[in-house]
């Protein structure tokens, strides 16, 4: 008995996955920007139009309230391709409500000019802050795509002009000049990526999101006790319960206890969180300026 209800769990897990992966839909591509989430000022499609006109890499900014439980990565990489974005493009994904950010890049991108060591530096150093701390979406893309397309010009051996983009006086950026502090090795093929989150392909949304609003005004941006869907809690709680049911056999002992009792409850609500996921968070705090 103990047997099939482990396998009843399991197949449960299964199905749950598969209609999460099935459900996922995508958005018309409108042009380089598409501001879905609407926290993007209207200068920022003509400043990302006239990078694109400058560099040899090809920029789509995206932005999301909330992705529905959808892998943040996932989402940016399966996006690339239903856009049929090219060798030479680069997707940059804001997902604001999960305070989460993917980059999908085309296999020029990767193997030419970005390695994963220099994409991670420039995630961290202009992008990660103006988006998770400041909350400054418009200081966040232009920061991150000015730098970004300025070293994928050092690495060509070329001279970016950055003159009025994004608001900034910079001007000529050349090959020899490298801010990024990091080695120009490629290490990337076909379609690299990097997620602003390495573990969110398994913990639920409030323990990244809880991490990620350290230090904020609990009176003036508050998030709600919505965890959302987690197949990686799920797997973790059936794993558990095949351990608890086994070591109750073993002592001669059948059904779960209350231990394991406690688990299914946990996991029950963790699925019907997951069905009933509808974002239910106070909207974020305007960008400081």
């Amino acid at each position: 008995m103990q047997k099939r209800f482990a396998a009843l769990i399991i197949a449960l897990l299964l199905v749950f996955c598969l209609t999460s992966a099935q459900a996922v839909t995508y958005p018309e591509k409108r042009g380089a920007v598409n501001d879905d989430a609407a926290v993007l000022t209207d200068s920022i499609a003509d400043n990302v139009d006239s990078l694109n006109s400058r560099s040899d890499v090809h920029f789509t900014v995206v932005t999301r309230h909330f992705l529905g439980g959808t892998d943040a990565q996932e989402y940016s990489d399966g996006l690339f391709s239903a856009w049929n974005l090219g060798k030479d493009d680069f997707l940059l994904l804001l997902v604001i409500g999960e305070e989460r950010y993917a980059c999908s890049l085309g296999e020029n991108v990767s193997g030419k000019y970005i390695s994963s060591e220099q994409l991670n530096s420039l995630l961290s150093s202009n992008l990660r802050q103006y988006f998770i701390q400041d909350r400054n979406y418009d200081g966040a893309v232009g920061h991150f795509l000015i730098a970004v397309a300025s070293q994928a010009a050092r690495t060509a051996g070329k001279t970016l002009n950055t003159s009025g983009l994004f608001g900034t006086g910079q001007g000529q950026v050349s090959a020899a000049q490298n801010g990024s502090g990091v080695s120009s090795g490629n290490g990337w093929t076909n379609f690299a990526s990097w997620t602003g989150d390495l573990w969110s392909s398994f913990f639920s949304d409030d323990e990244l999101n809880d991490a990620g609003s350290a230090g904020y005004d609990s009176d003036y941006y508050e998030y709600e006790s919505d965890s959302g869907f987690s197949l990686g809690r799920l797997i973790l709680i059936a794993i558990v319960l095949l351990f608890i049911i086994r070591g109750r056999q073993k002592r001669g002992k059948s059904g779960l206890g209350l231990l394991g009792w406690l688990t299914a409850g946990a996991g029950a609500k963790q699925v019907m969180n997951g069905m009933n996921r509808s974002g239910r968070r106070n909207p974020p705090r305007p960008p400081r300026r």
